[in-house]
C-alpha cells in the first residue's frame, strides 16, 4: 500500500503542475486578447492608431510566441502515461477478491443495524441517522440521538471558546455520583483551562477565586499543577511571554475537546471510540493477513482434492470455506497494535497458544501458570497423576491448579 501511496503522489505532483502551467498559459492568452480588444477599440475611434488587421496579426504571433498548444499536449501525455501506470499498478495490488476471506458465520441482523445507527448519531449525522432507523427499524436506538445531541451541543460551545456547559454538566455527574472516578481527571482539565481563560479575560481576582472554589479538591493528586497555576497569577498581564505560555497554546481546546467525547461516551456506557470505526479500521489492518491465509488454504485444498475430486476449482472453494468455519481462532497471529488491545491477553508458554474460553489459563501451586490443555497433556490426561512443573522441581496434580480470570 506504501508504493501505491507514492505513485499516486507522484501522478498528483504531475498533474499539480500539468494544471498549473495550463492555467498560467490561458492567463497569458488572456491578457493578449484583453489588450488587442483596448487597442481594437482604440482604432475605430482615431485614425492616428493602428489598423485592426496590424492588431489581430501582433495578436496572432503573441499567441504562438510560446507554443502554449505543443507544452500543453505534452505536459497532457505525461499525465495520461502516469495515471496509465497508476491504474495498472492498482490493478496489480487490489485484484484480490476480498471475499474470499469472508468467514460466514451465524450473525443478527439488528444487532448491525443497531451498531450502525449507533456510530451515525455519534458522529453528530442526525438526520441521516434517523432515516436509517425508520428504515431499518431499530427504534430502540434512537434514544442515543437526544444524547449525542447534547454532547454536540456541548463540543460546539468549547469550539466557542465557551466551557460552562461542560462544566455544569461535570458538576451534575458529581451530584449524581456517576463514573466520577474516572472523569477525575477530566475535570480538573477542565477547570485548568477555565482557569487560565478568567486569568486572561477577567484578571487575577476572579481566577484565583475560581481555583479556591474548584481547585482545591484537585490538591491531593495535582499539586504540582496546581502550584503551576498559581505561579501564573504573576505574569497575569503578560502571560504570552512568561514561562507558561504554553498553557496558551490552542492544542488545549482541541484536546478539550476529544477528552469531553471520550467522557461523554464513558458515562454512557459507551466506548471512547465508535465500535463501528474501531472494527472497520482493524478490518482494514488484517484483510491483507486474512486474503493470503484463503489463497494458502486453497491451495492445500486444490493439490489435497486432486486425486478426489479431480481438478474442480468450485469444489475446492467451497472446501477452503467449509475450513475456515470450523476454525475457533485463527491459525495465524494478525498484530493490530497497541491501540487495540482492549483486555489482557494470555499465551501459554509451553504450548504458545492463546487462552480462550475452552482453553482457560491455570495457576499451578508453585505460582506458574499454564493453559488448561498443557497441563492435562503433562498429567497424560489423569486429574489424580502427579506431573511436574516446566519450571520448576515442584509436582503436582490437575486438582491443584485453579482457573485464572483477567
Amino acid at each position: 500500500m506504501n508504493d501505491m501511496y507514492k505513485d499516486f503522489e507522484r501522478v498528483a505532483k504531475k498533474q499539480r503542475m500539468c494544471s498549473s502551467r495550463t492555467t498560467g498559459g490561458l492567463n497569458y492568452m488572456l491578457e493578449e486578447c484583453r489588450a488587442a480588444r483596448v487597442l481594437l477599440a482604440a482604432a475605430t475611434c482615431s485614425q492616428n492608431s493602428l489598423p485592426p488587421v496590424s492588431i489581430l496579426s501582433d495578436l496572432h504571433n503573441q499567441l504562438k510566441k510560446p507554443d502554449f498548444t505543443g507544452q500543453v499536449n505534452s505536459l497532457q501525455k505525461e499525465f495520461q502515461l502516469s495515471l496509465s501506470k497508476l491504474g495498472k499498478i492498482m490493478d496489480r495490488l487490489l485484484e484480490e477478491e476480498i471475499t474470499k476471506a469472508l468467514r460466514q458465520t451465524e450473525s443478527q441482523r439488528f444487532v448491525l443495524d443497531e451498531v450502525i445507527a449507533q456510530h451515525l448519531f455519534r458522529e453528530g449525522q442526525f438526520q441521516l441517522g434517523e432515516v436509517f432507523v425508520r428504515e431499518a427499524g431499530v427504534d430502540t436506538v434512537y434514544c442515543y440521538k437526544e444524547l449525542f445531541q447534547q454532547m454536540y451541543s456541548i463540543l460546539q460551545q468549547i469550539d466557542q471558546k465557551n466551557l460552562n456547559p461542560a462544566i455544569d454538566w461535570t458538576k451534575e455527574l458529581r451530584k449524581q455520583a456517576l463514573h466520577f472516578d474516572s472523569l477525575g481527571h477530566f475535570e480538573f482539565q477542565l477547570h485548568r483551562l477555565h482557569f487560565v481563560q478568567l486569568l486572561q479575560k477577567v484578571g487575577h481576582g476572579k481566577a484565583l477565586q475560581y481555583s479556591r472554589t474548584n481547585l482545591s479538591q484537585f490538591a491531593p493528586s495535582q499539586m504540582m499543577e496546581i502550584q503551576r497555576l498559581m505561579g501564573c497569577i504573576l505574569f497575569a498581564n503578560r502571560l504570552e511571554h512568561s514561562p507558561y505560555a504554553d498553557l496558551l497554546a490552542p492544542v488545549h481546546w482541541e484536546q478539550m475537546k476529544k477528552y469531553f467525547g471520550y467522557a461523554y461516551c464513558t458515562n454512557l456506557g459507551q466506548a471512547q471510540v465508535s465500535p463501528l470505526s474501531t472494527t472497520m479500521i482493524a478490518g482494514t489492518i488484517a484483510l491483507p493477513r486474512l486474503l493470503k491465509l484463503a489463497n494458502v488454504m486453497m491451495c492445500q485444498n486444490f493439490v489435497q482434492s486432486n486425486s478426489h475430486l479431480g481438478n474442480n476449482s468450485l469444489a475446492c472453494d467451497m472446501t477452503a470455506s467449509e475450513d475456515r468455519k470450523s476454525f475457533s481462532q485463527l491459525p495465524v497471529e494478525i498484530h493490530l497494535g497497541k491501540e487495540f488491545v482492549f483486555h489482557s491477553v494470555f499465551a501459554c508458554p509451553v504450548s504458545k497458544d492463546q487462552a480462550t474460553e475452552d482453553n482457560p489459563p491455570m495457576l499451578m501451586p508453585c505460582g506458574h501458570v499454564l493453559c488448561k490443555v498443557s497441563i492435562t497433556k503433562l498429567a497424560k490426561g489423569g486429574n489424580n497423576r502427579p506431573f511436574k512443573c516446566p519450571y520448576c522441581p515442584n509436582e503436582f496434580v490437575v486438582q491443584q491448579c485453579k482457573q485464572l480470570h483477567f
